[in-house]
């Protein structure tokens, strides 16, 4: 449900509350949705869901420390979860595998 559109237009610049929950804007910034998707995060502030970091597979806020799944690409780098700093990283340090 929107609480904003653009002129002449169904698509959404803000949400509104449906049953009590606050609707939050998708990715494309143009629907109203109960919740973000996977591999995307909730924006509070700006009431809306962002797509995680390049790293992450799946998070709860911006950045590769925010991540609580990395990314495995097959056609490129795979990111790993360091116990050390919980967040992923493209490389192990020393003496971590």
């Amino acid at each position: 449900m929107c609480k904003t559109c653009e002129i002449y237009s169904t698509q959404c610049t803000s949400c509104d509350y449906f049953n009590g929950i606050l609707l939050l804007l998708n990715t494309s910034g143009k629907v109203c949705v109960s919740a973000c998707s996977i591999g995307e995060y909730v924006d509070l502030v700006n009431k809306k869901c962002v797509t995680c970091d390049d790293g992450c597979a799946e998070c709860y806020g911006p950045g590769l420390d925010n991540c609580t799944k990395c990314k495995m690409n097959f056609n490129s780098t795979p990111y790993y979860k360091d116990p050390v700093y919980n967040k992923c990283v493209t490389q192990c340090d020393t003496g971590q595998f």
